[in-house]
């Protein structure tokens, strides 16, 4: 991971190799976002500011997942892996 890609590109890595998609899977949304932000700094070697909550969910729903606020706020479509996926 290098310091040159950029929002999408990262989301999309973090995607492919923390997420597991299907049609009956979720995820709660901060479990999602706080996975996401470990990666975030591993990846850019930057804090999280220069991810925003709103810009991974504009991404999430540009990636084509589902967000519903009831009963809990999760996105439809996939899963959290508990490893990474190995390359």
């Amino acid at each position: 991971m290098n310091n040159g890609k950029d929002f999408s590109e990262i989301v999309s890595q973090f995607l492919e190799e923390w997420c597991e998609d299907g049609a009956n899977l979720h995820v709660n949304e901060l479990a999602l976002f706080e996975k996401f932000r470990v990666f975030w700094a591993q990846a850019t070697h930057r804090w999280i500011h220069e991810a925003s909550f709103s810009e991974f969910h504009t991404e999430m729903k540009r990636c084509g997942y589902r967000f519903v606020r009831n009963p809990r706020r999760s996105w439809y479509g996939l899963k959290l892996r508990k490893k990474p996926r190995e390359e």
